[in-house]
């Protein structure tokens, strides 16, 4: 049966969001990988817990576009119906997207496209701006999930009565995208969450490369092994900076603990359970108690730029770093997340929502239509790292001859039965702020993990009760 989720949010609530420009939500699943600064050595675990950076100023709103963003394609041919379609992509992934883009229009004789860039931090603003001044654009790339606020309010439409799903679909884009039965997002691609390991330095201390860790218990050995604090090396690496990247790997330890982040109503905090003070003391553990990962508050560049010097084993990432990780002077190999009560990670992806405003939907359905093509989909996630949106995109020969360039895939695609989005429910991305500033509070030893989920808990749901 397919999931779906319940959204009854108010007209005040998202009111409240058009006034605050609403949240972004940074996840790398589905964002191209930055490329990293220059590598640093790791910094062994220091004896007293450092203070954290403070926190940045919250900007503030941004006020409404009066204009909308100026299209980066050329102008269309007379007589054709143009679609408007803002996208995030940077570096490779806009390169091939240009390229896919460009391959549709020259397929159509009525039907053009033009594109313009929008970074990702800006792209919800933009898009709740340009609802507010009544010009959207016919679609835009959402990362992580279909924003439930616009089903709520209408300003997205259902695409069921202008096709359907692939049957071979995979059904957890379903979770993301279909409300209430509704289906309201084409997906571009996947992204989850699993382990990248230094295969040389497996070797050089003396495990074995072909036997990763696959409970928690064997993530701690193996660690261990791979530590050599005198030499500025560590077993692992996991982020611990204040901000959604960090939950979303950590949600993934949740999951395997047998928690869940909300209950499943929705309506209540849940990451406090036992299983979830256990996820996060296995955190806090490895860096304090064992000293096998480093004391950084570190971001997804920041393991990149880390695992990159050779002197860190294990890191948690998404399939985007492949390319990236592939490129390093060592050899490097990908394992699902170390289970322990039951496998899990955290599922993200992208997709492209029909803007009620929009004018061409008939047009915008006949590319949706085309981009979920397996020929299409396939060309687009084995040249930029993303995981297929369906069975027959997976088995097409241009993406299986991709796997075989790209061994290091295998693992997330592994991973897809059992990997989870986060709730889909409004104010996500500020309940993610204060459960990683809860994850910072117990790593740097400011409180105990279970007194520091208790208190994300209680803002938790007093993020939840705000937006009812």
């Amino acid at each position: 049966m397919t999931e779906t989720t319940s959204i009854r949010p108010t007209r005040r609530a998202f009111l409240r969001l058009l006034a605050l420009g609403g949240g972004s939500l940074a996840l790398a699943a589905c964002a191209p990988a930055a490329a990293p600064s220059p590598p640093a050595a790791p910094k062994a675990a220091p004896t007293e817990a450092p203070k954290p950076a403070a926190p940045a100023a919250t900007p503030a709103p941004a006020a409404a576009a009066t204009t909308a963003p100026v299209a980066t394609q050329a102008p269309a041919k007379q007589g054709k119906v143009i679609l408007n379609i803002w996208a995030h992509w940077a570096g490779k992934q806009d390169e091939v997207w240009r390229a896919l883009i460009d391959d549709f229009n020259k397929s159509q004789s009525d039907t053009e496209i033009k594109l313009s860039n929008i970074p990702l931090a800006d792209m919800w603003t933009k898009v709740l701006a340009a609802i507010a001044a009544g010009s959207p654009p016919d679609s835009y790339t959402s990362a992580a999930m279909i924003r439930p606020e616009l089903v709520k309010e209408k300003t997205i439409d259902p695409m069921d009565k202008y096709g359907k799903r692939p049957a071979d679909m995979y059904k957890v884009f379903d979770v993301q995208t279909v409300i209430d039965g509704a289906w309201y997002g084409v997906p571009t691609n996947g992204g989850l969450c699993a382990l990248f390991y230094n295969e040389d330095l497996y070797k050089k201390m003396g495990l074995d490369p072909d036997k990763p860790p696959t409970t928690w218990d064997e993530l701690t050995t193996q660690a261990k092994k791979l530590t050599d604090l005198g030499q500025n090396q560590f077993g692992i690496a996991v982020p611990a900076k204040p901000y959604s990247w960090t939950v979303e790997v950590w949600y993934g330890f949740l999951l395997e603990a047998g928690g869940e982040f909300l209950t499943p109503d929705n309506s209540q905090s849940a990451f406090n359970s036992d299983a979830g003070v256990q996820a996060l003391q296995f955190w806090v553990d490895l860096i304090q108690t064992h000293k096998v990962a480093p004391l950084a508050s570190l971001d997804n560049n920041g393991l990149l730029s880390n695992y990159q010097t050779g002197k860190v084993g294990i890191f948690p990432y998404y399939p985007v770093a492949t390319t990236t990780v592939a490129t390093y002077s060592m050899k490097s190999r990908t394992a699902p997340l170390p289970k322990k009560a039951r496998q899990g990670t955290h599922f993200a992806g992208g997709y492209m929502p029909m803007m009620a405003g929009g004018k061409n939907k008939e047009a915008l359905w006949k590319f949706f239509d085309w981009w979920m093509r397996p020929e299409n989909n396939a060309r687009w996630c084995a040249e930029t790292g993303g995981l297929p949106i369906r069975q027959g995109a997976t088995d097409h020969q241009l993406y299986q001859d991709y796997l075989k360039k790209q061994p290091m895939v295998k693992a997330f695609l592994d991973s897809m039965d059992f990997a989870k989005p986060l709730p889909m429910v409004i104010g996500i991305s500020e309940m993610e702020q204060v459960v990683s500033e809860a994850i910072e509070s117990a790593v740097y030893v400011k409180a105990k993990s279970k007194d520091a989920l208790d208190h994300a808990a209680t803002k938790v749901n007093d993020v939840i009760k705000k937006y009812k």
